[in-house]
């Protein structure tokens, strides 16, 4: 039996490593050698052979001469002979994140610094094997909503602070202003950081932009041309639709309008590119989402902020910052726990239902079994009731139901050592229900009250009931897990364009093709006709992956776990900063029960629908390994 024990640390030498601050320059001094200059024309024989005729890429001139000032300056004159293993990981790494076909020197710098990051033995460095492991009691944390350091972003430094105010669970009207003006800062510097963004001369997302994104206020007087506008899908009083940015609003006209795959709603965030007209209204010809940054480019802007707490012990009195020795002790602990496994189970496990804890029961001996691959935590996602809870008088049977499962994990000591079971509230579990008197609850959710959990916790102390959403750290990685029907919320609330949508007619001829679904990752294209044009004659994934797809795409694109007004959904307003999705998470569980099971992958981001946990014949749930940062589908006939 393997248990999770790791070499520790003590917490001051956790701290000392912490604010030991290690940047490129300290990084090359284990090298040898000098740096020297390294001309284009030398390194482009190796260049071609490693990258080209090896890993089948194109080099560009910009490409080159970025490789060729980097490996001068970190291998020195001994770059011949170790310049080789490098290229080798930065064609992996490159071909990993789907950049494409063509190396371009921009798009090199980010993927240069993952593999500094991720195979420190290239430079010739001190091996973190020679050096004392990370503890795993510090770096793997299940955070609820509640407990989390809570940001506010400060748009004029561009930069995130702590949460000013005390939070309140009625909220500040102050923090429901800032809702929607802090999500537009933050997408916006996020598109100034994107290259497609920066300059006027580079390629744009949308069709004619040249990248030029205009606010509202300067299209006063200047009728009858082209430009691209980024603001809020709002409603007006007068039942059309308007776009919102700090400097007005502007009338939409969107019969005319394509659009990128995604959902279209009001409470999105859009880049919208057209003709304004003088009658004042802004004809719609192209519609997308802001194109989402991947995880590791949004914590470099950032400055690596410990956004979850982990290296404070969760304080939200002071701002963690994770340093580059750290980081890279983190990745190397990640690639090394290849035994290490997360599982979690479908929603919907109604303890109430005789065949829920049947399943339950036959599941965790067929993951008891393997001794070797006890998982790291099993997450239980609700309702744990299959009624929604309406008060005392159904306190005892909602009790009894935990008790039951208290009787069914005493069978498996070594899950209840071992594992740590993460518990995850819906819709009809206290206090949501009885508060909304059937409407929507508010996210974030607090966790069950432990007043029904007694008999359970005492099982292990590894048992853990937390918010909905919750988040897990594990070292370098985050997963996110959320409970809520957010496919059914979309799809009701979708605004009806005119023109057919980009990206949509693998959806319309999906049902035609009998394929399986493919969980592979998903190609990060920019969202263009001449985009889709390109993949007409690929694969054509099923119904189930479009729609994750486009789901996928919503949340992440719009950074956040709430792409709604306060209307549709509500939120706890000075909790708002638990729900976004800005650094992008390695993992997100949308588990949604209106929408198909799905496992696509966005930005490196892999975002999944595990489904119910009882189907017909059989339970499902889905296993994430952090050494590979995959997920996979599992099921077992009941």
């Amino acid at each position: 039996m393997r248990n999770h024990t790791y070499t520790t640390t003590t917490r001051d030498q956790t701290r000392i490593q912490i604010s030991a601050k290690m940047d490129q320059t300290a990084r090359l001094s284990v090298t040898p050698h000098l740096p020297v200059e390294l001309k284009p024309s030398q390194l482009r024989p190796l260049a071609y052979r490693v990258l080209s005729k090896k890993h089948g890429l194109n080099l560009k001139s910009t490409g080159l001469d970025v490789l060729a000032a980097y490996i001068g300056r970190a291998f020195g004159s001994d770059w011949n002979t170790r310049a080789e293993k490098f290229l080798d990981f930065l064609a992996r790494q490159w071909k990993e994140q789907d950049r494409g076909l063509f190396i371009d020197g921009n798009a090199l710098k980010p993927v240069i610094q993952e593999v500094e990051l991720r195979h420190d033995s290239i430079y010739g460095a001190v091996g973190t094997q020679q050096q004392e492991s990370l503890s795993l009691d510090d770096f793997f944390k299940v955070l609820d909503a509640f407990s989390q350091p809570l940001w506010t972003y400060n748009a004029p430094k561009k930069h995130f602070d702590l949460f000013p105010r005390t939070p309140s669970a009625l909220g500040n009207r102050q923090s429901l202003v800032e809702m929607f003006l802090t999500r537009y800062h933050m997408i916006y510097h996020r598109l100034s950081r994107s290259d497609f963004f920066q300059t006027p001369s580079s390629e744009a997302v949308l069709t004619h932009s040249k990248g030029t994104i205009y606010s509202i206020s300067h299209l006063l007087g200047r009728y009858g041309k082209t430009f691209l506008l980024f603001g809020l899908l709002s409603k007006g009083a007068d039942g059309n639709t308007y776009l919102h940015d700090p400097s007005g609003r502007i009338l939409l006209d969107l019969s005319q309008v394509q659009s990128s795959l995604g959902y279209y709603h009001y409470g999105c965030f859009v880049l919208v590119e057209g003709l304004y007209s003088s009658s004042e209204t802004f004809i719609a010809g192209v519609i997308a989402h802001p194109p989402a940054e991947r995880r590791y480019a949004s914590l470099d802007a950032y400055d690596y902020i410990d956004f979850l707490g982990v290296t404070n012990n969760g304080s939200r009195n002071t701002i963690g910052r994770f340093d580059r020795s750290l980081q890279q002790k983190m990745f190397t602990e990640e690639l090394e726990q290849t035994d290490i496994k997360i599982v979690i189970l479908g929603h919907e496990i109604h303890l109430d239902n005789p065949k829920v804890l049947l399943a339950l029961d036959k599941t965790f001996a067929k993951l008891d079994s393997d001794k070797e691959e006890i998982p790291l935590a099993i997450v239980l996602i609700g309702s744990f009731t299959s009624s929604a809870f309406q008060g005392s008088g159904d306190s005892t049977q909602y009790k009894a139901s935990f008790d039951n499962l208290e009787k069914i994990l005493k069978k498996y000591p070594d899950l209840t050592q071992n594992a740590t079971f993460i518990f995850v509230p819906g819709e009809n579990d206290p206090w949501a229900t009885s508060h909304s008197s059937g409407a929507i609850r508010m996210l974030p959710q607090r966790p069950i009250p432990e007043i029904f959990t007694n008999r359970l916790r005492r099982v292990s102390p590894r048992i853990i009931f937390t918010s909905n959403p919750c988040r897990i750290s594990f070292f370098s990685q985050e997963i996110v897990i959320c409970r809520d029907d957010i496919g059914a919320r979309m799809r009701r609330n979708q605004l009806r364009i005119g023109a057919n949508p980009l990206g949509y007619q693998e959806a319309e001829q999906a049902d035609k093709e009998n394929r399986p679904a493919n969980p592979e990752k998903e190609d990060n294209e920019m969202l263009s006709a001449t985009d889709h044009s390109q993949h007409n004659d690929q694969f054509k994934p099923t119904a189930e992956v479009i729609e994750g797809r486009r789901i996928a795409r919503t949340l992440l694109d719009q950074a956040t776990l709430s792409p709604f007004p306060q209307e549709i959904t509500p939120n706890l307003w000075d909790y708002y900063s638990t729900l976004w999705l800005q650094p992008l998470p390695t993992v997100l569980v949308m588990s949604d029960a209106t929408s198909p099971s799905y496992i696509v992958s966005y930005e490196e981001c892999q975002v999944s629908n595990v489904g119910s946990f009882l189907g017909r014949h059989k339970v499902q749930w889905c296993e994430y390994r952090p050494s590979v940062k995959e997920v996979s589908r599992n099921s077992l006939m009941v």
